[in-house]
């Protein structure tokens, strides 16, 4: 099975491939055929960034060790600032009379929460789901609402990012089926 740089490199080197793709597509059903060179760029790191988010399930991968990291920082960030702050900072504040203690009690509090999050990561068995089409359309459903929540007007670029991320994820599945070693 591939590992990691065959995924990556494979990621990097066919993604000129997907934007020809796209381009042909766009032209056949008569959309404008110019891409913003933000969402190309976008839509590149979303490409690769899918050839190897499967292996998220697999053991010590770099793919899991930087999913880890980056989930306890979004889980800590948003349950710091949308939650404690909001509902504990105050309560906190005055058993314990000093912010200067509190407020670091609460991001540690966060901080624990995101660890025990990331670990959900590790419930998922190697070439399982995450391994499946289905959590590639999942990818590209959060790449899509996100686009979509950032009030771009433009459809066409919606769905380049969109179809990158999954095209990209799909990439990794079709690797994993057709290459031996790696």
């Amino acid at each position: 099975m591939p590992n990691f740089k065959v995924h990556i490199a494979a990621g990097i080197y066919t993604y000129p491939l997907y934007i020809l793709i796209f381009y042909l597509v766009a032209s056949l059903w008569s959309f404008s055929q110019e891409i913003d060179p933000a969402v190309i760029t976008l839509g590149f790191f979303l490409y690769v960034l899918g050839s190897d988010l499967p292996d998220i399930d697999a053991g010590e991968s770099l793919a899991r060790r930087i999913a880890e990291i980056l989930i306890v920082i979004v889980v800590a960030s948003g349950l710091f600032i949308g939650v404690l702050l909001k509902y504990a900072a105050t309560a906190l504040t005055e058993i314990v009379r000093f912010q200067f203690i509190s407020i670091p009690m609460l991001f540690f509090i966060a901080i624990l929460a995101g660890i025990a999050t990331s670990k959900t990561l590790r419930l998922f068995k190697h070439r399982g789901f995450l391994h499946s089409i289905w959590a590639g359309l999942i990818y590209s459903g959060i790449v899509f609402g996100a686009a979509f929540s950032m009030k771009n007007d433009s459809l066409k670029d919606i769905l380049f990012l969109s179809l990158a991320a999954f095209s990209g994820y799909n990439l990794h599945l079709l690797l994993d089926v057709t290459v031996k070693g790696g």
